[in-house]
């Protein structure tokens, strides 16, 4: 107390000083930090491109675990989400986003039904999500709505990645040969040794 040290024998006043002195704990619950496992829908659902929020309320109960596509020259779907909004009257769970730019909402119909809404990410002029989902395909590499860019970039570490599998394997064949060569070296000594004290 101001700043001195005074000897306190009774244990009450012990407890009670040292409770207040202690940090307060701060417990935080929210949905936040929950965290979920991450699953690709692109390789189990059917596509559906460019359909309109009318056609999407009146299919729902045939479309009700699908992918609605759109690819256009807007790289964002922030126009849908609010047809989305304004048609179902409910506000979907956003997944993707660029700055401003929505790229992906889900809408949870229930537990086992699920109906994605995404755009198409690449410069549709030039290269749309089939190109790319061809290109992954015959380069095995799991298709997940990715941008061109992305593609390359996955099939460049897969390449470093068989390159460096391969050099390893090189490297591992050579230290066995070395250690091989070693031991008949140390072999053939010990042999020779034997021969020469005999």
């Amino acid at each position: 107390m101001n700043n001195h040290m005074y000897l306190i024998k009774d244990e009450k006043l012990v407890k009670s000083l040292v409770g207040k002195a202690k940090a307060p704990e701060h417990k935080i619950n929210t949905s936040l930090l929950e965290l979920e496992d991450i699953v690709n829908h692109f390789n189990d659902k059917k596509i559906y491109l460019n359909k309109s929020m009318e056609s999407v309320k009146a299919n729902l109960d045939k479309r009700s675990n699908c992918i609605y596509m759109y690819s256009r020259n807007i790289h964002n779907i922030n126009d849908v989400f609010e047809q989305f909004i304004i048609t179902f009257n409910t506000f979907p769970s956003i997944k993707k986003c660029n700055k401003t730019n929505i790229m992906e909402f889900h809408y949870k119909l229930n537990k086992d039904k699920l109906i994605i809404f995404c755009c198409d990410p690449n410069d549709i002029n030039v290269i749309t999500y089939k190109d790319i989902k061809n290109l992954c395909d015959t380069n095995n590499i799991e298709w997940k709505n990715q941008t061109y860019t992305q593609f390359i970039t996955q099939l460049r570490d897969n390449f470093f990645d068989e390159l460096m599998d391969v050099l390893n394997l090189q490297r591992s064949k050579e230290l066995k040969y070395q250690r091989n060569l070693i031991i008949n070296v140390i072999f053939v000594s010990v042999v020779l040794r034997i021969r020469n004290s005999t």
